[in-house]
């Protein structure tokens, strides 16, 4: 049943299957597909499908009109140039990157990603509104409800996604957001406050001298002095007593970035984790600052001496934490052969069952897709999984070979038998390729 939603609104544009409509309110904007909706009439009243905006809220009008500003175009990315993610990557693991980079697969994406894409979004373009034309509040409720929709019909439509958006996590994210501005302002949200405190320059893109080594810094600030302070979010939760050792080797690059830059150190480097609400401050050694530009100068030497070569030439260095989050394990010889010991019984995440498929349940309603695995160990163990990876499971026929890389194991509740659900499609291998893309793995018939 459709409903009458909140204020007056108008068609932007449309598509064949959708609509673009304004809130003339507050300037909210949305798509919707066409069959959900009623109007906008002549007099502005809009009527959605009930279960579309349940699944769907929109968010309550603002006090004040908003008009959302243009990001400027940010610095290009230097052909060539090292970045830290790339750079821990390959140290971490040279098969990783190249899976990542040379072979380029699908990037798994989280909610929590995203969301904290969202955080990063706002608190760049906050500081390119006109705060003379409305609130630094309203600014920030208003970018929130517009980076919050593109973010969420980004995650919705990845290839790769793991857990669901949960619309109810909006309210945290604007919490954090407004903790990162009173960080700054000392508690205040006026707009001298906000634009005489707030950083020089949001989301920077800076390079060495040589170019060899980049990086973008969420906020840079300059003082009156030239003192440089240099700040990272991290929408995640800090350690109890200390930096995440990544976070510090990353620190290290900002700095010397900043220090070639500006012609000077930073005052401070620091790690304001939004999750837990707390800031860290680095240390800043300039001896461990200097021997880790050297590791990162060699590691873009070997990147550049290695590029374009077989996968064989990249080494594979399979460990429980080295794979654990690795995107490339549907793929990955390596770690197929790490785990084929793994006792499949072992509860837990990212764990792996293979086996000969007994029966198959499809997909319907509430009911998700399964399939019944009689292993190699001859125990009986249902795998089951939602939306793409239901599918999946629901297309595969008795007596399939399957191998499901990526599973969570744990007891049922219901019938206290150990269970495995798969959130990654690409993780389920039948017969020897990848289902989801039709891949052969020529090396799955050499494993035992």
């Amino acid at each position: 049943m459709k409903k009458q939603q909140k204020g007056m609104w108008h068609t932007e544009r449309e598509t064949e299957k959708a609509v673009y409509i304004v809130r003339i309110d507050d300037n909210f904007k949305k798509w919707f597909p066409k069959k959900v909706v009623d109007g906008p009439d002549e007099t502005g009243i809009l009527h959605v499908e009930s279960w579309f905006v349940k699944n769907n809220p929109l968010p309550e009008i603002l006090a004040e009109r908003v008009d959302i500003p243009k990001l400027p175009t940010r610095k290009r990315w230097q052909k060539g140039s090292l970045s830290f993610s790339k750079a821990s990557q390959y140290l971490l693991c040279p098969k990783q990157y190249y899976f990542s980079y040379e072979k380029k697969i699908p990037t798994m994406v989280s909610p929590a990603l995203y969301r904290g894409s969202v955080a990063h979004a706002v608190l760049e373009a906050l500081f390119q509104c006109d705060l003379d034309k409305a609130k630094p509040s309203s600014y920030i409720k208003a970018l929130l409800m517009d980076y919050w929709d593109k973010y969420k019909a980004r995650f919705e439509t990845s290839a790769r996604k793991k857990g669901k958006w949960d619309d109810s996590k909006r309210d945290d994210i604007l919490d954090q957001i407004i903790w990162v501005i009173h960080n700054m302002t000392d508690g205040k949200m006026d707009k001298d406050s906000v634009r005489l405190l707030g950083p020089t320059e949001t989301e920077s893109c800076i390079f060495s001298e040589d170019g060899i080594l980049g990086g973008i810094i969420d906020a840079i600030f300059v003082d009156e002095n030239n003192n440089v302070k240099i700040v990272d979010y991290k929408t995640g939760k800090a350690k109890k007593n200390e930096i995440d050792f990544n976070h510090e080797l990353q620190g290290w690059l900002y700095a010397h970035l900043a220090s070639e830059r500006f012609d000077n150190m930073p005052i401070a480097v620091e790690f304001w984790y939004t999750g837990s609400q707390q800031i860290k401050k680095l240390e800043l050694d300039q001896e461990s600052i200097n021997g880790w530009i050297l590791t990162l100068n060699d590691t873009a030497t070997a990147i550049k001496q290695q590029s374009g070569s077989p996968e064989s030439l990249f080494e594979a260095r399979p460990s429980e934490n080295n794979c654990k989050w690795c995107d490339a394990k549907p793929w990955c010889g390596s770690y197929h052969q790490y785990i084929q010991d793994t006792p499949w019984q072992k509860q837990g995440r990212s764990k792996s069952i293979k086996g000969n498929v007994l029966n198959v349940q499809k997909p319907s309603g509430n009911r998700p897709g399964a399939i019944l695995i009689k292993t190699q160990d001859n125990e009986e163990v249902v795998v089951k999984g939602w939306e793409g990876s239901g599918k999946i499971l629901g297309s595969l026929e008795e007596g399939n070979d399957v191998f499901c890389v990526d599973v969570d194991v744990r007891l049922s509740d219901y019938s206290g038998n150990l269970e495995g659900f798969v959130n990654d499609s690409y993780s389920i291998i039948a017969n020897g390729a990848i289902v989801e893309t039709g891949e052969k793995l020529p090396h799955i018939a050499r494993l035992q």
